[in-house]
């Protein structure tokens, strides 16, 4: 699966003047929610991923514990990001 914002929700989101994108997925899309965070950055966009633990599907989970995740987060850094990336 590759996961890729399609172009109108690129311009939607510039547009919009996004300035925050919480990325929440399974663990499955790792490496397409790093290329996703990237991106994001390079626009100049705060990113959190909320990394879920294997076999966990976000769809599961529920509101409230989405929301708990959520509140929880932390931006990504440059050293976040190559420890997501190189597993360093």
């Amino acid at each position: 699966m590759l996961l890729q914002l399609p172009k109108s929700l690129k311009i939607k989101i510039k547009e919009s003047k996004v300035n925050r994108v919480n990325i929440l997925l399974d663990s499955d899309a790792k490496n397409e929610s790093i290329k996703l965070c990237e991106y994001l950055q390079s626009e100049n966009i705060d990113v959190r991923i909320i990394e879920m633990e294997e076999g966990s599907d976000p769809s599961a989970l529920g509101h409230e514990k989405i929301k708990k995740m959520l509140q929880d987060s932390k931006t990504v850094d440059f050293a976040k990001l190559l420890e997501m990336k190189f597993g360093i």
